[in-house]
């Protein structure tokens, strides 16, 4: 695992993000948001995770089961968490967009 993988969001970010999404991990303030971002961002592409980090340095994350994708800057920060609306039809956008399998 790399532990520079996820610094969390940076902290002039973190409150628009969770003003943004955070009615969608209700159990979640903006503390638990920002660290539930981070553990998913640190996992392994395996059973339940999807994932890919693309040639520049973005790292994304699927937790399919959960339907929360987080995507990670080259800098280590949090660029967004959410559960989008599709669910794994929106995930294998990305993926074709963005990323390799």
């Amino acid at each position: 695992m790399d532990e520079n993988a996820s610094k969390g969001f940076a902290p002039e970010n973190l409150w628009s993000h969770y003003r943004k999404h955070g009615v969608e991990f209700l159990d979640a303030d903006a503390t638990a948001y920002n660290r539930r971002a981070q553990e998913l961002l640190r996992q392994e592409c395996v059973g339940d995770i999807a994932g890919f980090t693309t040639a520049d340095g973005w790292r994304f994350r699927y937790e399919k089961r959960r339907n929360e994708l987080v995507i990670g800057r080259p800098d280590g920060f949090i660029a967004t968490y959410f559960k989008p609306v599709g669910g794994i039809a929106y995930w294998e956008k990305q993926v074709s967009k963005y990323g390799k399998r």
